[in-house]
């Protein structure tokens, strides 16, 4: 999983398409501030999931940040 958070003007959805591997996901917690493409061929040919989050939703007393950074401590996401 590649967690993107910048957004902005940044090119990291792309960035991040890029450095995914085949069959990854991409959580999307950034926007940008203008409309940004997805490259549809690479996100077919690599079977990429996108998952566009709000970055400060929250559950509880837990925002969507917050868990993403707890989850990254856990063996369920294994970081590499």
């Amino acid at each position: 999983m590649v967690i993107e958070t910048v957004g902005g003007d940044a090119p990291t959805l792309q960035q991040a398409a890029a450095v995914v591997r085949p069959m990854g996901q991409v959580a999307v917690l950034g926007l940008w501030n203008q409309p940004v493409a997805v490259d549809s061929w690479q996100a077919v040919l690599k079977d990429i999931t996108y998952r566009f989050c709000l970055t400060y939703g929250q559950h509880g007393m837990t925002t969507d940040f917050g868990y993403t950074v707890e989850l990254m401590g856990t063996p369920q996401l294994p970081l590499q």
